[in-house]
């Protein structure tokens, strides 16, 4: 009776064990995927100011 017992408690323990370690699985890809989005949104502002600069550097340099 108590191998029962201690039977169901280990793999209650271990069922909440592999819940968390899916939760935390799915914490780290959503937090990945998150810096990826952030990550092409900055290279995309990058890219407008460099564009934004040529055209502006251009227009000043035909001022001349």
């Amino acid at each position: 009776r108590k191998g029962e017992r201690s039977s169901f408690l280990s793999s209650g323990l271990c069922s909440e064990e592999c819940h968390a370690s899916f939760r935390q699985q799915s914490n780290c890809a959503q937090y990945a995927a998150d810096r990826k989005e952030e990550e092409k949104m900055c290279d995309h502002l990058i890219s407008a100011a460099k564009h934004r600069d040529h055209v502006t550097a251009n227009q000043l340099k035909q001022k001349i």
